[in-house]
C-alpha cells in the first residue's frame, strides 16, 4: 500500500519539479509553490459539487460529448483558475509571466493530486490505474495548468484590461478544449465496439503528445518574455553584467531599465513590483 501511494504522489512531485527549475531567471520561493499546491488540493470540493448537475452520458457518444466538456472540463479548469487567481496572481512573487506557468502548475497538480488518489484508491490501490494516470491524466492536468498559467501570465503584465480579458478566456478555453477531449476518448472507450475502443485510447496518447508539444512551447515563450533574462556570460559577459537594462515581458528585447514602454513592440513595462489582488497590473 506504501508503494502505491508514493506511485499516486510522485507524477505530481516530478512534474511540479519539471516546471519550477525552468523559472531560469527569477526563480519563484519554493515554499510559496508548495503553498498553492497543498491548497489547491481542496479543490476538488467545489469541482465534485459542479459536476454534480451535468451528467447526460445515457445519451451515447453525444451525451459523453456534453458531460465532459460542460460537466467535467468546463467546471474543473475554470476551478484551477480560480485558486491560481486567489493564491498567487498579483502577489508580490508574480512578477514575469512564466510565474502564471509556475502557480497554474501547482493549482493544476494540487487538483490532479487529489483526484489521482480517489481514483487509484476507490477499489483498494489500483497499479493499472496508477500507471496509466502517471503517463496519461497527471501530465495532462499540468499541461492544461501550462495553458492557462501562460496566458494569466501574460495578462497580468498587460495594460489593456480588455487584453486581459481576452487572454484569461483564451487560455481556459484551450484548456477546456483539451481536457474535455482528452476526456471524450477516455469515457467514450468505455462505451464503443472493441476496435473503435482501441481508437480512443490511442486518441488518448495523442492528445497528451499534442499537448507536450503545446506546453513545451509555451515555456519557452515564457522564458523568452522574462524581463530579468540576462545574455550568457560565457557569451557576452559585458551584457550579462549590464544591470541598466530590462528585457520586455512581451517580446524579450532589451530595453534601458528607466524605459516605461518597449521601443520595439511598444509594451508597457508594469511597475517593479506587481500590485496586490484588486489594483494595478497584477489584477487579471
Amino acid at each position: 500500500m506504501s508503494a502505491l501511494l508514493v506511485a499516486a504522489l510522485a507524477p505530481a512531485a516530478v512534474l511540479l519539479h519539471f516546471f519550477w527549475v525552468r523559472d531560469k531567471y527569477d526563480r519563484e520561493p519554493f515554499g510559496r509553490v508548495m503553498l498553492v499546491f497543498f491548497v489547491s488540493l481542496l479543490s476538488v470540493i467545489p469541482a465534485a459539487i459542479l459536476e454534480m448537475f451535468f451528467n447526460f452520458s445515457q445519451y451515447g457518444l453525444i451525451g459523453v460529448a456534453l458531460t465532459v466538456w460542460l460537466g467535467v472540463a468546463l467546471p474543473e479548469e475554470v476551478v484551477k483558475y480560480l485558486f491560481l487567481r486567489w493564491l498567487a496572481v498579483g502577489r508580490r512573487h508574480f512578477d514575469e509571466v512564466y510565474d502564471g506557468i509556475v502557480y497554474g502548475v501547482a493549482a493544476a497538480l494540487g487538483f490532479a493530486t487529489t483526484e489521482n488518489l480517489m481514483y487509484i484508491f476507490a477499489d483498494g490501490g489500483n497499479w493499472v490505474t496508477a500507471i496509466m494516470r502517471a503517463v496519461l491524466s497527471v501530465p495532462g492536468h499540468a499541461l492544461w495548468g501550462v495553458m492557462i498559467g501562460y496566458h494569466v501570465g501574460c495578462a497580468a503584465f498587460n495594460p489593456d484590461p480588455v487584453a486581459k480579458r481576452r487572454l484569461v478566456m483564451r487560455g481556459l478555453l484551450m484548456a477546456i478544449f483539451w481536457h474535455g477531449l482528452y476526456d471524450f476518448f477516455a469515457f467514450g472507450s468505455e462505451i464503443v465496439s472493441e476496435g473503435t475502443a482501441l481508437l480512443f485510447v490511442l486518441g488518448l496518447f495523442a492528445v497528451i503528445i499534442i499537448n507536450w508539444v503545446i506546453g513545451i512551447r509555451y515555456v519557452r515563450l515564457a522564458q523568452a518574455q522574462s524581463s530579468f533574462k540576462r545574455p550568457p556570460p560565457m557569451l557576452n559577459p559585458i551584457s550579462a553584467m549590464n544591470m541598466r537594462v530590462k528585457y520586455c515581458h512581451n517580446c524579450g528585447h532589451p530595453e534601458p531599465r528607466e524605459n516605461l514602454y518597449c521601443t520595439t513592440c511598444g509594451y508597457e513595462f508594469p511597475p517593479p513590483h506587481p500590485a496586490q489582488p484588486g489594483s494595478g497590473p497584477g489584477r487579471v
